[in-house]
């Protein structure tokens, strides 16, 4: 993961992905991604949404 002031970068293997989904609890956002070895990575967003990132990762899967 490379990280600067503005952005930051993921790197991965779409058929690494065993899933991904958009979580709320109140008015905190966040995306899961289940790989498929079990592990677990969530972006909490507060409360930005987070549908474009689990679109996007959502897409990769699908093109993979």
């Amino acid at each position: 993961m490379a990280d600067n002031a503005d952005s930051w970068t993921i790197n991965y293997i779409p058929a690494e992905i065993g899933s991904v989904m958009a979580t709320k609890n109140r008015l905190m956002k966040r995306a899961e991604i289940t790989m498929i070895n079990g592990e677990e990575f969530v972006f909490d967003y507060g409360m930005l949404s987070v549908k474009n990132l689990v679109a996007a990762v959502e897409a990769s899967i699908a093109g993979s």
